[in-house]
């Protein structure tokens, strides 16, 4: 079973690489956990006031025995992962993990499954702050790719492909854009859009629950002034 390929599909990412996603379920259904505590992004994210941003996003490697387990088929060839996927049903709690125990002690340093954050007042700081990153990285031997990283910014938009709880010019624009929903797939896919910002809204729950309640199975839609009204404070 550990040498079964399974098939994956490949497609075209922004950055002009190629992605490559692997159906690892009935693997995963084999893989025993070794459960670690992955904190709320909100939480550690609450740690960062000001200052320069840096984020880098790292891979752990698997063992020898894992990566036995990581052979996937393409339309040529087999081949093997040499770094642990995240589709693992075990990658979040180790990546956690090893992520705390290379960079989990300095206070200005936020590590979130693969996701590297460092933060400081000024730029001096910044940069002997990121030299203690890169040395806890050389010396535990893991690596960053320089296309993910964001270096001395005021801001940055993501933590990989975990939110950093900020407003994104590109999701804010799609949301004031959206025309009123006709039907309940039109609102649920409205609300999920604004799911992004649930833990920076005061009383979201409150300002949705009238629209929430209109996606529900046996509730009809009449969509009226009230919901209208609703749905245009809510995007606001």
């Amino acid at each position: 079973m550990a040498r079964k390929p399974r098939h994956h599909l490949s497609f075209w990412s922004t950055g002009r690489s190629t992605s490559i996603v692997v159906d690892f379920r009935a693997l995963n259904k084999f893989l025993r956990r070794s459960p670690y505590y992955v904190p709320k992004i909100k939480r550690k994210c609450g740690k960062v006031d000001s200052g320069k941003l840096q984020t880098g996003s790292d891979r752990v490697k698997s063992s020898d025995r894992k990566s036995t387990l990581n052979i996937f088929l393409s339309s040529i060839w087999y081949y093997q992962f040499n770094k642990l996927p995240m589709r693992y049903s075990t990658a979040a709690d180790e990546y956690q993990a090893c992520m705390e125990r290379i960079l989990g002690d300095p206070p200005f340093v936020i590590v979130y499954l693969d996701s590297i954050l460092s933060f400081s007042e000024n730029p001096e700081d910044h940069l002997e702050n990121l030299l203690i990153v890169f040395e806890r990285l050389r010396r535990y031997d893991a690596t960053s790719n320089p296309r993910k990283c964001s270096i001395l910014r005021d801001q940055v938009d993501k933590m990989d492909s975990r939110s950093l709880l900020m407003h994104q010019a590109k999701k804010d624009e799609a949301i004031l854009q959206i025309s009123e929903p006709r039907n309940k797939n039109d609102l649920s896919r409205f609300l999920g859009m604004i799911a992004y910002y649930r833990v920076m809204v005061p009383n979201k729950s409150a300002m949705t629950s009238r629209l929430n309640r209109l996606t529900s199975k046996n509730v009809p839609f009449p969509w009226i002034l009230e919901d209208a009204v609703n749905f245009e404070a809510v995007k606001a």
